[in-house]
């Protein structure tokens, strides 16, 4: 479930919703059912720098991420916890 977006997005922005999915799946497949918010969203040009923060389902904490996702393929290249 993606609670909310902060930064530049437009509505019915394709390539944000497409790296908002990658996210999602990346996490799902990792943790399981997981709530997340995308907090910046940054081109790089080959890659998007993505920064947020998940938890689980039923866990109180949130824990900060930041995903490099490639901008032809979306799939993850990079994933790191804070």
């Amino acid at each position: 479930m993606v609670k909310n977006f902060s930064g530049n997005r437009v509505e019915g922005d394709v390539e944000l919703e497409r790296v908002v999915d990658a996210v999602r799946v990346y996490l799902e497949s990792k943790y399981g059912e997981v709530e997340f918010e995308v907090v910046r969203t940054f081109d790089r040009g080959e890659v998007y720098e993505v920064a947020g923060v998940f938890r689980r389902k039923g866990e109180r904490m949130f824990r900060r991420f930041t995903f490099l996702i490639n901008s032809k393929t979306y799939a993850v290249e990079a994933f790191g916890l804070r």
